[in-house]
């Protein structure tokens, strides 16, 4: 399971109209959809695809100019061709775009909106992001006399570049996510400006676990194995393996770590009783939860009657 890009499709309109539309295709499984657009005047826009309404996420207004930009979205859309449907803005000159996504976290698909306004002809704005998440942002210009190209930022994929209208033009891009993910774009011109950017939570799970093997089991310690043969797209904080008398142990009974995230690794066992059979598990932990692997077993060697009878005197 990863998060991925489904689709994006843009629409622009240059006469005046109060409302558009165009197709957009989702699919996959764990469905998000955002629409992003700019429009001329200060307006709260009705956003629809497949007739459900979009939730407004964010609106921003241009620097020193009634142009507004605004993000929307839509959890588990519809799988199949619908129609996104914007109306109730004023003066036409709508700019837009949209993009589905799967695999996307149902409960929290989105982290923080984040957004900027300025007059020059570079745009910025700082998104709160993670590894294995993606970033989006939109970026727009007011005027600027006969519109603005854009050269996004490093490592950003341009997804809209609209550049020819006199009232907005507009610039898209997506990036892999970090701690704080930085989108820019590079005007022609030099003009009032606004960004909004987010990043999209990936519908992570606990790692997946399993159980290795005991060796070099002596009286009071054994060398216990596991493996994690996948993070599930939420980096690992601890791993290792716990054990107990009783059956399936957990990281509240006694446990040893191993510095790591995927991959197999063994830990010491320490201060066991000898002649005890023990049970064992293996664990990581993500930003999820805990998992386990499956319950074994071993038994620590007895003590030698020699040690038992010096324990008498």
């Amino acid at each position: 399971m990863a998060l991925a890009q489904d689709a994006v499709t843009t629409r622009v309109v240059e006469s005046d109209v109060t409302s558009t539309s165009w197709s957009h295709t989702c699919s996959g499984s764990n469905r998000l959809l955002l629409v992003f657009l700019a429009v001329g005047g200060d307006c709260n826009p009705t956003v629809t695809y497949n007739g459900v309404p979009l939730t407004q996420i964010k609106k921003v207004g241009t620097s020193g100019v009634a142009r507004y930009g605004f993000l929307y979205r839509l959890i588990a859309p519809a799988a199949g061709t619908y129609t996104i449907a914007v109306s109730g803005f004023p003066n036409g000159y709508i700019k837009a775009y949209a993009v589905s996504l799967t695999d996307v976290n149902q409960t929290t698909p989105l982290g923080p909106a984040a957004s900027a306004t300025g007059n020059s002809n570079s745009l910025s704005v700082n998104v709160s992001s993670n590894d294995n998440l993606l970033v989006y942002d939109f970026g727009w210009i007011s005027g600027g006399g006969g519109g603005s190209s854009y050269t996004p930022g490093a490592g950003q994929t341009e997804l809209l570049d609209y550049n020819t209208q006199t009232y907005i033009s507009a610039t898209g891009s997506r990036k892999a996510g970090s701690t704080t993910t930085s989108m820019t774009h590079t005007a022609t011109v030099s003009a009032p400006w606004g960004i909004i950017g987010v990043s999209v939570n990936v519908d992570a799970q606990a790692p997946s676990v399993t159980t290795g093997s005991a060796t070099e089991v002596k009286k009071n310690m054994a060398t216990l194995g596991g493996e994690v043969t996948a993070d599930n797209d939420s980096i690992i904080t601890e791993r290792g393996v716990c054990w107990s008398t009783s059956a399936n142990p957990t990281i509240s009974d006694s446990k040893a770590t191993s510095i790591g995230t995927t991959g197999a690794y063994t830990v010491a066992a320490t201060g066991l009783n000898p002649g005890t059979v023990y049970h064992y598990r293996a664990y990581a932990t993500n930003g999820v939860g805990t998992s386990y692997g499956s319950d074994q077993t071993f038994e620590t060697k007895k003590a030698s009657g020699g040690a038992f009878l010096l324990n008498l005197i």
